[in-house]
């Protein structure tokens, strides 16, 4: 059991080591006074890089600025961050695009997405938004507000001809307040000219791993392995972390003993049987992100096992780049038979080596 715990403890601290790792990328500062400071910065999430920029210099000294530091800061041809007050903070908000109207965007701790807006002459507004569920007469409604379309109408009176593309606006995102705010300034300043810092982030991202490999059960038994497993994840929110899942099976082989009464007699006949395990993982895992040939990546998280039962699953391995978005990818995946508080293990139950190819969609 000690064994077990320690080596748990490591595949803990191993994916913790991971997740600390920085990513600084070429980018540069606007001071408060209108100065360039151009280095590299540190680049996190969306709800991170909300609040604090990372930024470290030529000579290698790291500061970290706040929103009251620093006037703002972009990575070179990417995000792009300013400084502003909000009704609740101050925050770096990240400037999706500059034309006629300016949209920005934050993403807050909860995981809320906010947009807001201003204009020449007009100050910075929160374009508001709501949805859910509600309970009237003890039936379930869902609803949206249409705050959202007030204030963009209002920002964008001037502008007739895109007043019904706003009324049919039910939900605001990336996509398409960049494309109002690009038909706003064509419609009211010709040939307007609009500058999309946004980086152009899908919502969803998937990438297939398809593996094979060698499982060896905690009774000796070994079998091959194989099957496909599915990484899921949202660049706009995290580009390291990933939901995995998939399918593996293999063939686990057993005795049976049982007793015969032929002939009068009870005789003890060994039997020999196979049986299809299926396993599902599903896990939290994190890719180390630089543009690096190997990038090493870590998972923890939980598999359900058929015709077995729910197990504790950590996962260490390496991406090999190979070229585009494909790589090759190697890893050891160790299981464990959970304690009733799941995430504590209580005994070995299998471990796998797998290898294969890793493909971005």
């Amino acid at each position: 059991m000690k064994k077990i715990l320690l080596l748990f403890a490591g595949f803990v601290f191993f994916a913790g080591c991971l997740h600390a790792q920085t990513d600084f990328r070429p980018g540069y500062v606007i001071t408060n006074a209108g100065d360039t400071l151009r280095g590299e910065i540190d680049y996190r999430g969306d709800r991170l890089m909300g609040e604090i920029c990372k930024f470290r210099s030529a000579d290698g000294k790291i500061v970290k600025y706040t929103p009251y530091d620093i006037a703002a800061y972009r990575f070179v041809d990417s995000k792009y961050y300013v400084a502003r007050e909000i009704p609740d903070k101050m925050a770096f908000l990240e400037f999706l695009i500059k034309g006629q109207v300016n949209i920005y965007y934050l993403r807050e701790d909860d995981g809320d997405e906010r947009y807001f807006i201003d204009k020449e002459g007009e100050p910075l507004s929160e374009i508001p938004y709501e949805e859910g569920i509600r309970e009237v007469d003890n039936k379930l409604y869902f609803y949206q507000t249409t705050e959202h379309q007030k204030v963009l109408s209002r920002y964008m009176q001037d502008a007739p001809q895109i007043q019904k593309q706003i009324s049919e606006l039910d939900r605001p995102d990336h996509d398409n307040l960049i494309a109002l705010a690009k038909d706003y300034s064509n419609a009211v300043c010709k040939g307007g000219q609009c500058v999309v810092y946004a980086k152009n982030l899908r919502a969803i991202g998937i990438a297939l791993d398809g593996v094979g490999g060698a499982i060896f059960y905690y009774n000796g038994v070994s079998s091959f392995t194989g099957g496909v497993l599915v990484n899921i994840w949202s660049p706009r929110i995290n580009e390291k972390l990933y939901f995995r899942t998939g399918l593996l099976v293999s063939r686990y082989k057993y005795r049976d003993d049982y007793w015969d009464g032929q002939s009068g007699m009870i005789v003890n006949v060994p039997r020999w049987r196979k049986e299809s395990i299926y396993k599902i993982p599903l896990m939290l895992e994190y890719i180390y992100p630089k543009s690096t040939i190997i990038k090493p990546k870590a998972a923890f998280g939980w598999s359900a096992y058929y015709p077995a039962d729910l197990s504790l699953t950590c996962m260490a391995g390496v991406n090999i780049q190979l070229g585009g978005r494909a790589s090759l990818s190697v890893e050891y995946n160790i299981d464990f038979v959970p304690h009733a508080f799941p995430i504590i293990p209580k005994e070995f139950f299998s471990q796998a080596v797998l290898g294969g190819l890793h493909f971005q969609f």
